[in-house]
């Protein structure tokens, strides 16, 4: 083992974003530079890096800070100018502890996994303790580079919030090229049973469709199997609680009955032609929209919520409401 006799005396350095900072090495103990085993210990290959690479700034997180004035003096023991050191605030987890597993997804790969967009995680890490003075918060990758300066940086530490990535993630999948979003969601879809290879351009064209229609609802990837699911699939699975909830209301089968029937003659089964059968029949029923509208997403849908009632009938298409309704009254 091999140790390095430290100076007992102060050493100051000129944090760029804390400033002045002094330690007094007379309250530290000599430094292992080589371990038993021959290998150089962290401290004396850090700065031997350093040294080789020619680097001029060394950005690090503040739990570093303690390190700092060893490290300067091992440079100057080699006859090298130390480099400007930067300590950047810890980024922590929401409840103020230190970020680990049990806050999320805390590493690239799960990020990715979860379908994050690698510009909107980009985006928000470079806002992790560091601002600007605008009022502005979504950021392209070369607004970032020009606009990015240490002296910009915070000492207090950042939160990593996972609530706000996904905000952040919803802006960027709503600003991406379609033909690329597609592109994205087929392993999610494919992992979720929903599509399988090979992918046809028809097939390819009816996602772009269905995530369009999606809109604002999917802030992830990951989001869009269940989503999109029931636009995908032959047959539905009914959220028990709609059943009981909208289904099981007096008048509900006669209401989806006569939707049938009306469906059925239809030929033009447009968005505006959709919406003019649906309402007049409302108006001629003395029905309010909801009492007609609710089932009848239920029926096609098995959920309570989702994109544009009409919009998901056209993009359903005629044989497969026609197929649901008759399903949802056979329950």
């Amino acid at each position: 083992m091999l140790r390095f006799k430290l100076p007992e005396r102060k050493v100051s350095f000129q944090d760029i974003i804390r400033g002045e900072i002094t330690f007094d090495t007379s309250l530290m103990g000599d430094l292992i530079i080589m371990k038993s085993d021959g290998r150089p210990s962290f401290h004396f290959a850090v700065v031997l890096d350093d040294i080789y690479m020619n680097i001029t700034h060394v950005v690090r997180g503040e739990d570093h800070i303690s390190n700092t004035p060893r490290h300067i003096l091992l440079f100057e023991a080699l006859g090298k100018e130390p480099p400007l050191f930067a300590h950047m605030a810890m980024t922590l987890g929401p409840d103020g502890s230190r970020l680990s597993k049990r806050h999320g997804a805390t590493s690239l790969r799960e990020l990715k996994n979860q379908g994050f967009l690698p510009e909107a995680v980009f985006n928000y890490l470079a806002l992790l303790g560091w601002g600007t003075t605008e009022d502005k918060e979504v950021f392209t990758r070369e607004e970032l580079i020009g606009k990015f300066s240490l002296d910009r940086c915070k000492e207090g530490s950042a939160i990593f919030d996972l609530d706000k990535l996904t905000w952040l993630n919803g802006i960027y999948l709503q600003k991406t090229d379609m033909n690329r979003l597609v592109d994205l969601s087929l392993p999610f879809l494919q992992s979720a049973g929903l599509i399988s290879e090979p992918v046809s351009q028809s097939i390819l064209k009816y996602l772009g469709e269905i995530i369009t229609i999606l809109g604002e609802r999917v802030k992830k990837l990951s989001d869009i199997p269940n989503a999109a699911g029931f636009f995908l699939k032959e047959e539905i699975a009914y959220d028990p609680a709609a059943i009981d909830k909208v289904l099981r209301k007096e008048g509900v089968n006669k209401t989806l009955q006569d939707l049938y029937d009306l469906l059925e003659k239809e030929t033009d089964f447009s968005i505006s032609r959709l919406e003019a059968v649906i309402r007049n029949y409302c108006t001629r029923q003395g029905l309010k929209t909801s009492s007609v509208f609710h089932p009848l997403r239920v029926a096609i849908t098995g959920k309570t919520v989702g994109p544009g009632l009409f919009e998901t009938l056209r993009l359903l298409g005629k044989e497969k409401v026609l197929h649901r309704l008759k399903s949802t009254l056979s329950l």
